[in-house]
C-alpha cells in the first residue's frame, strides 16, 4: 500500500465525527505490520486479563479465610452466611457497602463446592493456592 498515513487517515471517519491524527494511523499500521494475523479485539501476550479488576482486597480474603477457619474449630460449619455473620466488615464490597456475593467469597476457597467450604477437608489434596494457603497450612497443621 503506497499510501501515506496522512492520506489514510482522511479517508477514515472516527466514531463522533473527525479524522484520526498522522500518529494514530502510524501506530495502527505498525500493529499490523509487526502481526499479519492481528484484528481488531486480538489479546496480545503481554496485556492484563480482560474483565473487571477484583475489588475484595487481600486483607479480606485473610480475614474471611480467618473467619472460616475459626469457625471449624469450633465445630461450626463455615458456610457464606456463617462467614459473612461472623466478620461482616471484611465481607463489605467497598464500592456498594453491600456484602460481597456467596460467589466472591467462595472464590477464596480454591475447591469449594455446594456453598460450603469443603476446602478445609482437602488441604493434602493440594488445591491450596495463593495467599490463603499459609493460612490454612497453619490452622491444619
Amino acid at each position: 500500500m503506497d499510501l501515506t498515513d496522512r492520506e489514510i487517515a482522511e479517508s477514515v471517519q472516527k466514531v463522533g465525527g473527525g479524522t484520526p491524527s498522522d500518529n494514530s494511523i502510524r501506530v495502527w499500521r505498525e500493529k499490523f505490520e509487526a502481526d499479519p494475523e492481528w484484528y481488531p479485539g486480538k489479546q496480545l501476550e503481554d496485556a492484563e486479563k480482560p474483565g473487571r479488576k477484583k475489588v475484595i482486597t487481600k486483607l479480606q480474603e485473610a480475614a474471611i479465610a480467618k473467619s472460616a477457619m475459626s469457625l471449624k474449630r469450633k465445630g461450626v460449619e463455615p458456610t457464606v452466611a456463617a462467614v459473612t455473620a461472623q466478620c461482616p466488615a471484611a465481607t463489605l464490597n467497598p464500592e456498594t457497602d453491600e456484602p460481597f456475593t456467596a460467589k466472591v467469597i467462595l472464590e477464596v476457597f480454591p475447591g469449594h463446592r455446594s456453598g460450603k467450604l469443603y476446602t478445609l477437608l482437602r488441604v493434602g489434596g493440594g488445591i491450596l493456592t495463593g495467599s490463603t494457603c499459609a493460612l490454612w497450612r497453619t490452622w491444619v497443621l
